[in-house]
Order: C-alpha cells, then sequence, then structure tokens
C-alpha cells in the first residue's frame, strides 16, 4: 500500500503460511567480526576489537606494520549496496590493528596511522614490490588505491597515500 505499511509489515503479513514453510530457514549465532586462530589442537574463534564491529570487513592483510616482531591486521569494508528494507554500511574508514603476539589486538590511533577508507571498500591485496610492500585497495564504483606501510626510516604504523 505504502511505504509505513511495508516498514512496520511481519513477515506473516508479506508472505502466505506456505511460502514462508517452503523457504529455506537460517540461523545465525554469532555477528561479531572474529578471526580463527590455529592454536595446533584445532582452532579458535577470537572477536576482533568493538572498534571494527561498526561496518562490515570485507579485507583483511596481516603483516607486521609497526616492525615490532609480532602479526598486526589492516582490515576495511564498507557495504554500500543493501536491499532497500536494510541501510547500509558506511562506518568503516580502515583500521590498523597491532598485534601483541598472543592473538590479541589494539586499534591504532587514527591520528599516528593518517588511515582512511572511507569508499565501498571490497577487497585489500598486498604487493611487495622493489620498494617495499604496496597494499592494494579495491573500491567498489570508484578507482583502486595504494598505501605504502611506514618503515622504520619514514615514522611508525601504517600508510600514505600513493598518487
Amino acid at each position: 500500500e505504502d511505504y509505513n505499511s511495508f516498514a512496520s509489515a511481519t513477515l506473516e503479513d508479506i508472505y502466505t503460511p506456505e511460502d514462508l514453510e517452503a523457504s529455506l530457514h537460517y540461523q545465525a549465532r554469532h555477528f561479531a567480526s572474529s578471526y580463527l586462530e590455529n592454536t595446533g589442537n584445532g582452532f579458535e574463534m577470537r572477536n576482533l576489537p568493538n572498534e571494527v564491529q561498526l561496518s562490515s570487513i570485507n579485507g583483511i592483510i596481516s603483516m607486521d606494520f609497526d616492525q615490532d616482531g609480532n602479526l598486526d591486521l589492516l582490515v576495511a569494508g564498507n557495504m554500500f549496496g543493501s536491499e532497500i528494507e536494510t541501510t547500509r554500511n558506511d562506518a568503516s574508514y580502515g583500521q590498523l590493528l597491532l598485534g601483541d603476539g598472543e592473538g590479541g589486538f589494539t586499534v591504532a590511533p587514527r591520528a599516528e596511522t593518517g588511515l582512511f577508507l572511507n569508499g565501498d571498500v571490497k577487497d585489500l591485496a598486498r604487493v611487495d614490490t622493489n620498494n617495499g610492500p604496496l597494499i592494494i585497495v579495491a573500491n567498489n564504483n570508484a578507482p583502486m588505491s595504494a598505501l605504502r606501510p611506514r618503515s622504520e626510516e619514514r615514522e611508525r604504523v601504517v600508510a600514505v597515500s600513493i598518487p
């Protein structure tokens, strides 16, 4: 009838009982962005810090960004093309998670990293070059960009944009 009616309708208001009975049913039990750690005796699921739970994560790069001997994670994402009944995921600007070597991560301050990936990021890829690694950022409906992780000589932590 109108948008308000649709927005407030239940599934039973929209679909017949026969349609609901014949439909495929999924159940979700875990909504946090997480990673699986290989413990040597199986895998343990670990949630990423709350600061990265604001939007979807579509790309993760693991490497030692701050040269402390521990693997760190660069995460980015968003999802602009959502269904009409849900809002888009657009709260991520990318985050650098500094690893403690024991499976824990803390979020590096954006003021230190200079990281600002505000698009519909779909993936991250590391490319090793003669001048060190580049991080390629693939954006939906926008040009790709590249980041060069800082080296010990060029300050601390993550990235500067490559034109």
